[in-house]
């Protein structure tokens, strides 16, 4: 990485025809937490979230999307990747910033004020293989130094391949201040990840989200 890398947003048309930013997006996912492209392509289409990406020397380096929630108004960061090689250099720290800012005018754009940014994480205790126990501790301790925290509430992932449910942590960061939200706010959102995000975006069925829910709360 031999220039400082420049963040920009992308539109649907420039998502689809970098192929860089879905060889490093297949490359950190797994399959079962890879939606299909067609569904983060409609988001920016629709207006509902956004693509971010990182180049240096004209090269893709890392890669962001964010879906916007309204009610509450939050920034969901659905997706944040390094090129495999150049990670640990402080670039997706930095696309982090980029991307929540960006959302966050985005939302005031539209008369909603962000509580703050939520991220999905793999729940280090649910792998039972210590290197991949050690990569996802290693992934919260990267939001934990750029100040979220991880809420109490039980969270799955819902089924974005189809088929696989994944158990995971759900991080945030207000946007004023440190200090975890109360349970009433925390309802609301996980509420907000799973109907406007998973079902308006990606088509899972109310049905099972309100199920998904439903084990969230207890």
């Amino acid at each position: 990485m031999d220039r400082k890398p420049v963040f920009s947003s992308l539109t649907a048309a420039n998502l689809l025809s970098d192929g860089s930013w879905w060889e490093i997006y297949n490359e950190a996912f797994p399959l079962t937490e890879r939606e299909p492209p067609n569904v983060i392509v409609n988001i920016i289409e629709k207006g509902m979230g956004q693509a971010f990406v990182a180049r240096s020397n004209g090269e893709t380096i890392a890669i962001a999307s964010t879906h916007l929630l309204k009610q509450p108004p939050a920034v969901f960061l659905v997706y944040l990747a390094t090129k495999k090689g150049l990670r640990g250099q402080g670039c997706g720290g930095e696309l982090l910033e980029y991307a929540w800012h960006t959302g966050r005018r985005e939302l005031l754009d539209h008369g909603y004020s962000a509580t703050g940014l939520v991220a999905e994480v793999d729940a280090p205790d649910q792998s039972y293989d210590a290197q991949e126990r050690h990569v996802r501790e290693r992934r919260m301790a990267f939001f934990a130094r750029h100040g979220a925290e991880a809420l109490p509430q039980i969270y799955t992932q819902p089924a974005v391949d189809g088929t696989t449910t994944v158990p995971m942590r759900l991080l945030f960061r207000p946007a004023e201040g440190p200090g975890l939200p109360d349970s009433t706010f925390t309802d609301a959102l996980v509420r907000a990840i799973y109907l406007e995000k998973y079902h308006a975006a990606n088509g899972i069925s109310e049905e099972s989200l309100i199920s998904l829910l439903g084990a969230a709360n207890h």
